[in-house]
């Protein structure tokens, strides 16, 4: 995606900082088995706000509060917490946007099953266009396998 070195440190940093803001989230909602209520899910989706509130003293950390507040934005204008869609949304949110399910995806959760390298990737392909940007989501597979076959010669 041509970022350059500043803006890839930028996102490593972002993307280890993206959920601080569920700090402020009780704990009986973040280690709620089930379903959430309606009020409680509200208050979840505050977390991006809240992380960048957080965040704020890093201002000179070019854009970091952007990818934080709007890592749950969707491509489609129906994410959180401001509904922007498309390029309103900072590419860096975007890349975030993809890598954090991506990673969500991997992950053992209470609330679902963990998915497979192959089965996360046509989940982001599933949601290319709607919930990811799909310049994005091409991308990200291609580096990932990539990387994989990289990392399959190496052990052969």
């Amino acid at each position: 995606l041509n970022l350059s070195p500043k803006e890839v440190t930028i996102l490593q940093y972002a993307g280890l900082l993206n959920d601080i803001g569920k700090i402020e989230i009780p704990k009986s909602i973040l280690n709620r088995i089930g379903p959430l209520t309606e009020e409680e899910q509200c208050i979840i989706r505050n977390h991006p706000v809240f992380g960048e509130k957080i965040l704020e003293p890093l201002e000179d950390m070019d854009h970091l509060t952007d990818f934080v507040r709007h890592h749950h934005e969707r491509f489609d204008g129906r994410g959180y917490p401001d509904g922007l869609a498309g390029n309103k949304i900072s590419l860096g949110a975007r890349i975030l946007c993809v890598a954090d399910s991506y990673d969500a995806m991997l992950s053992e959760r209470s609330y679902g099953r963990c998915f497979t390298q192959e089965e996360a990737f046509q989940e982001l392909q599933r949601f290319a266009g709607t919930q990811f940007d799909p310049e994005i989501v091409r991308a990200f597979i291609t580096v990932m396998r990539l990387k994989t076959l990289q990392e399959n010669k190496i052990l052969a």
